[in-house]
Formats: structure tokens, sequence, C-alpha cells
């Protein structure tokens, strides 16, 4: 665990984050804290249990999306290996079937391109 002293209009910063928390005020025992998060990460105080609180943040990205960002990852880095490995057209083909997926989730990417534009 970090511990930090800080002064009102005092922040802390995780840039690889994208994650910046400032002192607005402090008042007696209080300490008022601002948060400015990206808003794919949930900020909860302490207190809350998302199993006991009906306010609890729900995560903003369903794991239907999640999983199709993994899968367009993977295939990204399959397309980046084949270019290494000078395999050119089969490495367009994976971002071809890559970009099939992000047009249309529910097809399947079977198609082959008919020609590759360079």
């Amino acid at each position: 665990m970090l511990v930090l002293s800080r002064r009102e209009a005092e922040s802390v910063r995780f840039p690889r984050l994208g994650i910046t928390i400032k002192v607005l005020v402090v008042k007696g025992k209080t300490t008022r804290l601002g948060i400015d998060a990206p808003t794919e990460i949930n900020v909860l105080r302490g207190e809350l249990d998302g199993s006991q609180n009906d306010f609890a943040v729900k995560p903003t990205v369903s794991h239907e999306v999640r999983n199709r960002l993994k899968s367009l990852r993977s295939a990204l880095r399959s397309a980046e290996e084949l270019v290494i490995a000078e395999e050119p057209e089969k490495a367009a083909n994976a971002l071809y079937k890559a970009l099939i997926e992000i047009e249309n989730p529910d097809c399947e990417s079977s198609v082959e391109p008919t020609a590759i534009d360079a």
C-alpha cells in the first residue's frame, strides 16, 4: 500500500491508468477527494459492496462485448505475427476476418477476400 500526505489542491496521478485523485477540501477529520478516471474503470467507495447495494456501479462493458474485444485482439496479434513471419497474404486475411467480425459480430467470417488493395 502506498501512503501519501497531500494538501488541498494537490493530486496523485496514475498516468498509465489515466486516473487522477485530487484533494478538494480538508475539513476537520473529513477529506473530500475528486477522482478522475476513464469510464471503463469502476470507482466505488470502500463501504459499498456491490452485492449489498443497489446503487453500486455496474460494469460498463458487457461480458459479450469483452469476449468480442479479446477475440479481435487475438486476431490482430495473429496478423502481426504473420507480418513478422513475412506472410502478408495470410496477415491480410486475418485482418479481413477481424474487420468482418467488427462490422457484423453474428456473422461467421468464413468469406475470403477477393482482392487486397495495396
